[in-house]
């Protein structure tokens, strides 16, 4: 969900710009020499309602997500993911925020005929006015929204897509000492056509996904009005997964990619009925900022991603992965 500034009493539409270099080392034994390189994300706010956000990277020398691949390399990853939101306030008399979101993707994989979009539409309802602040514990997020999702693959004249039906539950919430917790359910209906988007033969799959993350942040050192040390950290599950038939070729969907907050996930055991499994993680980062100006701050970060390196029956095999990047936002 695209994020917003604080409003004003006269609306200035606003924007937010954001490009980084992100260094991936290996996971244990799986070997990768990746780099992820996002070019642009840029979030921005046209109106008092209506707002956009769009990301576009490419992974190179990334997990091919292959457990018997121990170079576990693959260069040829580009992605796209435009959403557009509207914020049509409360619904009549009630404490009920509505919001629509829609939302595009592309993937281009430049050395397979693989390259799909997506199109999905998840409008969400919050309730969260109906929850009592507290002075501990206080309900920022209680919403609950179906979806829609159509997927296809472009480079195939067959029709081979992907039709999906959803239903979550979005929260978030603010703990004492400065922890915020995100928990989101997700249960999912996917129907496929052509071997493409079919996981191992079924013609659909009924699933079911749980995040579950901890957030936390706190400025350790402000050299100066312009340079300052920040602890950040993220953790959880990412997702709990499961299905209501076993599949040893089963990929995580959309639905749970999008949702998702690894960009690197485990890579994926071939000897498992996949019925359940889960990414658990914990990502401890220092990033070093500087502001050059109010609107303009370069920065540096190194962080240490702590994950089960395999899907399926190997989630206690974690690994630390060592990760860093630069980077630069700019707010208009």
């Amino acid at each position: 969900m695209v994020k917003y500034k604080e409003e004003s009493t006269v609306f200035v539409p606003s924007g937010e710009i954001n490009s980084y270099i992100q260094y991936f080392g290996n996971l244990g034994k799986y070997k990768t020499k990746s780099v992820q390189f996002a070019p642009l994300n840029l979030s921005y706010r046209l109106t008092e309602k209506l707002s956009f956000q769009l990301e576009v990277y490419r992974m190179i020398n990334a997990f091919n997500y292959n457990a018997n691949d121990l170079n576990n390399e693959n260069d040829n990853y580009f992605h796209g993911n435009l959403n557009i939101a509207y914020n049509h306030g409360y619904i009549g008399d009630t404490k009920i925020k509505w919001e629509d979101n829609l939302y595009l993707r592309g993937d281009n994989y430049f050395d397979s005929s693989e390259n799909k979009a997506w199109f999905w539409y998840n409008p969400l309802f919050d309730f969260v006015d109906y929850f009592p602040k507290g002075d501990y514990i206080n309900v920022t997020q209680f919403a609950f929204g179906p979806g829609l999702m159509y997927g296809a693959n472009l480079d195939n004249s067959s029709g081979q897509n992907l039709k999906s039906a959803m239903i979550g539950l979005f929260s978030q919430y603010s703990l004492p000492y400065g922890f915020t917790f995100q928990l989101d359910v997700l249960g999912y209906k996917e129907w496929y056509k052509d071997s493409n988007f079919e996981v191992n033969g079924y013609d659909e799959l009924w699933n079911l996904n749980i995040f579950a993350f901890l957030y936390y942040t706190k400025e350790l050192h402000k050299f100066n009005e312009k340079i300052s040390l920040t602890f950040n950290f993220q953790g959880g599950f990412d997702p709990l997964m499961a299905t209501n038939k076993g599949a040893s070729s089963y990929y995580p969907s959309m639905w749970s990619i999008n949702n998702s907050n690894e960009m690197i996930s485990p890579v994926r055991g071939t000897s498992d009925s996949w019925k359940s499994t889960y990414s658990l993680y914990a990502t401890p980062q220092l990033e070093l900022a500087y502001n050059h100006t109010k609107d303009l701050q370069f920065y540096i970060f190194v962080q240490a991603k702590l994950n089960n390196g395999v899907y399926g029956s190997n989630e206690k095999n974690y690994r630390i992965m060592p990760q860093g990047g630069i980077g630069v936002n700019y707010s208009f």
